[in-house]
């Protein structure tokens, strides 16, 4: 007897402490985290200092020595265990959120998102329909909804999405460059082009001048295609994918000889990186290199995707 009422003396005391807890975290950085999630490292380092604490509430929580019985309560653990990089228990405290409130639109925009993060794209899918449905002109549902539809290969359904974004605010920028990717994904390089123009307008991305040029090659404009890989590493010297296209871009001029050494420079960025290595060795092939051009492509075997 006198060993159950210590124990029940313990869990009583152990559930007082962590709602004072609890109290203290909501005022201190749980303001933080009532909207959408953000890549706010000010944030994220604030909840990891309390990762001990935060993975104690979520246990007591769970077995339900502390209550929680506010939807706020679970939506702010739930960021909380994203940030910590627990999104399975970040999934299980959204849910509770929405059967106390399954009108809060951060909810399930968070929701959505760490669904797309675990890769569990259908059900990601799902939230960004539940948000667009709630509220037609929530541009950032739309956009990611545009990104689950990627995932899912569904092209022509994610240009629609972008569509609809642009639609309420033409001056975003990210959804001009997605719709320029599935455009190209969906063989419209032409009208691909125009969307990375217009990315560009609104701000000089490595990524976009990369893709403008992998339009511009499939449309067999080597020489435009060219300038834009330059353009691309001379933002960002560690695009690999820039100096594999320059080299690509010349070897389809016929400049095989100097190809090699942009293949290089991909291969300096990063010596795993199997397509430099390929393309090297074709290079090396057609200049009648044969020993080197096998070496080459013996080290492109034996990586791992």
């Amino acid at each position: 007897m006198a060993i159950l009422f210590y124990y029940i003396l313990n869990v009583l005391y152990l559930g007082y402490f962590a709602r004072r807890y609890w109290q203290w975290y909501l005022k201190t950085v749980g303001k933080h985290l009532l909207v959408e999630l953000n890549d706010d490292q000010d944030v994220k380092r604030l909840v990891v200092k309390e990762k001990d604490m935060l993975f104690l509430i979520y246990r007591l929580v769970k077995y339900k020595i502390l209550k929680f019985n506010k939807p706020k309560d679970y939506s702010i653990l739930a960021n909380s265990l994203f940030f910590l990089n627990e999104y399975d228990n970040a999934v299980e405290c959204y849910n509770h959120a929405l059967k106390f409130d399954e009108h809060n639109k951060y909810v399930w925009y968070n929701l959505g998102i760490t669904l797309g993060i675990m890769g569990k794209h259908e059900n990601s899918l799902a939230c960004w329909d539940e948000l667009v449905l709630k509220d037609g002109q929530f541009k950032e549902a739309w956009f990611n909804r545009g990104i689950t539809l990627g995932h899912l290969s569904k092209f022509k359904d994610a240009l629609a999405c972008y569509d609809r974004v642009l639609n309420i605010d033409d001056e975003v920028k990210d959804a001009w460059y997605n719709r320029g990717v599935v455009l190209s994904e969906l063989g419209r390089y032409d009208d691909a082009l125009l969307s990375y123009d217009r990315t560009l307008a609104l701000c000089d991305d490595d990524e976009a001048w990369f893709n403008k040029g992998a339009a511009l090659s499939e449309l067999d404009r080597h020489d435009e295609a060219l300038e834009c890989y330059h353009r691309a590493v001379s933002i960002s010297a560690k695009l690999k994918e820039g100096w594999n296209g320059i080299g690509m871009a010349l070897a389809e001029l016929g400049n095989f000889e100097e190809a090699l050494a942009y293949y290089d420079k991909a291969l300096a960025v990063d010596d795993r990186y199997r397509d430099a290595w390929y393309n090297k060795g074709v290079a090396l092939d057609i200049l009648g290199h044969y020993e080197e051009a096998q070496s080459c492509y013996n080290r492109g075997v034996v990586i791992d995707d």
